[in-house]
């Protein structure tokens, strides 16, 4: 069906009810309860923007597949649950309230010995099968689409922690996007297969022409976590064999294909402070032209380094974002570039900082970088241009958070078992000269306690990602 349909309330409903019928019987595959299979598909719908001056944007990390199975903590979905709901079964047949369980696992973080106690206890079929029904790929692939048709066909979609792009942009070529330049041709081939790296400047040229040529939207982290710990889980599969079957994690663009055209696609390797350091990280960027207006705008997708702590800021920082070859001064060019033409300028990403953490200095972050640079951000409600969390909202509501997760003892991510990670990591920067945000889509998620957080923990059959996803309508500013 053409996306001009899609959009109209009639067409989306009839495309929603088709992915609903295919996700709903493969929940039901899973042996999910019918109120999880029916609650979980109660989307809030809004409707698509045809407006000339809008743009709809979707930022999104939507949880590699590879890094699913995880050990998240999650509420029970699956019908034959041993437990009543608010509790946790264990392996000599008792049930721990879900409070008390997250209180024995943050207790016991960094201790190897009595998490391992703790994963004897809380490992059982019921918890192993109730987290294949929330972490199956088929089943979040489709929830994604429809939460893409319930967002309103959103204009332009930044994903991180993509590590099924060939199936995810099968997927949504069927409701209208598209995900390779007009002016390459030729099928995916993951980058592994053909031993792309980073390592040397030769490495890095010869991958970036092969991601341009090629034309697809979609940026591997090369060497991904993703797909290392979906090897080792999978023991029997060899990397060879893995080829078809999982991409190193990544970011991809997508657009809706009767509302932008793409004009330019382009990589940017983040080059480390230290020159003689090669860079492990790049930014995806491509360029928009609104087909009825004309208006451009230069897209930029980035996904940084992980760590919560001002040492891990600091590295950000000092790595990937204030660099001489860093993020700013691939913004800062961008600006300039946009500048003559009045071209807007988009920063998507997962920071993996939020606005209120600082380096060691306590006077950087890259918040404050990055907001210095381009000007605004779609959380300036919330934040002011320091990271600073702006008064108390009076119903007593936080600062919204994008992600919302607990790893429990089967985590094969030690150093971050039991760490309630519930903060604003997920950005869209523009510049205000150009744009001026109208409205979050999507109402921010925002909480009154981390307690109260915890009884909302993510991914779950509603939210298939430990994120939530951001969608925001912008306007350009008359000239």
């Amino acid at each position: 069906m053409p996306l001009q349909e899609v959009a109209e309330d009639d067409g989306c409903a009839t495309m929603m009810r088709k992915f609903e019928a295919a996700r709903r019987d493969r929940l039901q595959e899973l042996g999910v309860s019918e109120r999880g299979c029916t609650e979980s598909m109660k989307l809030p719908l809004d409707p698509a923007t045809s407006e000339d001056n809008h743009l709809r944007i979707m930022q999104f990390n939507v949880l590699a597949d590879g890094l699913s199975d995880d050990g998240f903590m999650a509420m029970p979905v699956i019908d034959d649950w041993p437990a009543d709901p608010g509790f946790m079964p264990t392996s000599n047949g008792t049930a721990v309230p879900f409070d008390q369980v997250f209180e024995e696992i943050a207790a016991a973080k960094g201790d190897e010995s009595k998490l391992l106690e703790l994963k004897s206890k809380f490992t059982t079929r019921a918890a192993t099968e109730n987290a294949k029904a929330l972490t199956d790929w088929r089943g979040r692939e489709l929830q994604i689409v429809l939460m893409v048709l319930a967002s309103g066909v959103p204009d332009i979609l930044v994903f991180e922690e993509v590590d099924k792009f060939q199936g995810l942009a099968a997927a949504l070529a069927q409701i209208g996007y598209r995900s390779q330049v007009p002016w390459a041709s030729g099928e995916y081939v993951p980058a592994h297969v053909e031993k792309h790296s980073l390592e040397s400047d030769e490495r890095r040229t010869a991958f970036r022409d092969f991601c341009r040529s090629r034309g697809h939207t979609f940026l591997p982290n090369l060497g991904s976590t993703a797909k290392k710990l979906a090897l080792k889980r999978q023991a029997q599969v060899t990397e060879k064999s893995a080829a078809d079957l999982l991409d190193d994690d990544g970011v991809a663009i997508f657009w809706r294909g009767d509302r932008v055209e793409a004009t330019l696609m382009d990589v940017h390797f983040l080059q480390p402070q230290s020159e003689a350091a090669p860079p492990k990280k790049a930014v995806l960027q491509v360029n928009f032209r609104v087909i009825t207006s004309g208006r451009e705008v230069l897209v930029f997708g980035a996904h940084l380094s992980s760590g919560g702590k001002p040492e891990d800021e600091a590295k950000r920082l000092k790595d990937e974002v204030d660099s001489p070859g860093g993020l700013v001064s691939i913004l800062r060019s961008a600006r300039n570039e946009a500048a003559s033409k009045e071209a807007a300028v988009l920063l998507c990403m997962d920071a993996n900082s939020h606005p209120q953490l600082r380096s060691p200095d306590e006077a950087s972050s890259v918040w404050r970088s990055i907001h210095k640079v381009l000007g605004a951000s779609v959380w300036d409600e919330f934040f002011d241009e320091d990271g600073t969390e702006r008064p108390v909202d009076p119903s007593g509501l936080q600062a919204p958070i994008t992600t919302n997760k607990f790893r429990g003892p089967a985590s094969d991510q030690p150093r971050k078992i039991g760490e309630h990670a519930h903060e604003c990591i997920d950005h869209i920067f523009f510049d205000p000269s150009v744009l001026t945000l109208r409205r979050h889509v999507l109402p921010p998620e925002r909480f009154r306690s981390s307690t109260e957080a915890l009884q909302d923990l993510q991914p779950s059959l509603k939210n298939p990602s430990d994120h939530y996803p951001v969608v925001v309508d912008l306007a350009w500013r008359e000239s």
